[in-house]
């Protein structure tokens, strides 16, 4: 009886030492969160990601995910979202932060990536001429949709954009112009090759020339609630660890140390 009368003491102490921290810091006790952290990336990396997670060799750390466009993410964490590690599919959201003092350097590449069509099998497609022969074409929305910005700029570069623009489906996130291919709801959809690994129905057309728009690559940093949570820097560095880089070969990405130069 001592004994549960000494466990039931201090079960109140922390208790009440766990409030006193919540009412004079507005936050949990670092002794109580120290092993949370927050992931925010681009819905592209969902499944890489979810992958290497389960991976991960540290078992003491409750890891929450957060999983969207980055354009929508980055705006989360501008308004005070507790975030504390982001992954974007593109530089400007990235930048958008950094101008807000929002992340923390260095910034490091996650991955890269390349941009494909693709569509149902009976959908032959030699080059990005062909398109015109589509109904419905499913891209991102290029106003919050990284691999949408990537995919307009293709078609404008290729001196499509103007014609296609009536058949374009713009979506929430690119995953979900895969799901309208691989439904077979559209003709074609224009996205990473990453996404493209992971269709069901749909199949790879054709590889879109990488000189038609900006390099596909994923920086990621630490937010600046992040850079003092010992958890997330562990994440970051797990996450840029050459085995975490030989999983994103595997699953479509590309390489960051394989491009010239390692820094977005």
């Amino acid at each position: 009886m001592p004994r549960l009368t000494a466990l039931h003491s201090l079960y109140r102490f922390l208790l009440l030492f766990h409030v006193l921290c919540l009412a004079l810091t507005g936050g949990p006790c670092p002794a109580l969160a120290g092993n949370n952290l927050q992931l925010s990336a681009g819905v592209g990396m969902r499944s890489v990601l979810e992958e290497l997670l389960r991976q991960y060799p540290v078992n003491n750390t409750a890891i929450r995910t957060n999983f969207a466009s980055s354009g929508v993410l980055a705006r989360q964490i501008l308004q005070g979202a507790p975030v504390d590690l982001f992954i974007s599919a593109n530089m400007d959201w990235m930048e958008q932060l950094r101008l807000h003092n929002r992340i923390t350097e260095p910034v490091v590449l996650f991955a890269a990536n390349s941009l494909v069509v693709v569509g149902r099998r009976d959908t032959p497609l030699r080059s990005l001429d062909e398109l015109r022969s589509c109904r419905r074409i499913a891209i991102g929305n290029p106003r919050s949709v990284p691999a949408g910005q990537y995919a307009e700029q293709a078609l404008r570069n290729a001196g499509l954009l103007t014609e296609l623009q009536p058949r374009l489906l713009l979506t929430s996130d690119v995953r979900q112009a895969l799901l309208y291919a691989d439904r077979g709801e559209v003709d074609a959809a224009l996205v990473y090759h990453s996404d493209a690994c992971l269709a069901r129905q749909a199949r790879l057309l054709l590889r879109v020339p990488p000189q038609l728009h900006d390099p596909i690559r994923f920086p990621m940093a630490l937010t600046s609630r992040g850079a003092d949570n010992p958890a997330a820097r562990q994440l970051l560095a797990f996450l840029t660890s050459p085995s975490a880089r030989a999983l994103l070969v595997q699953r479509g990405f590309i390489d960051p140390l394989s491009l010239p130069g390692s820094q977005p």
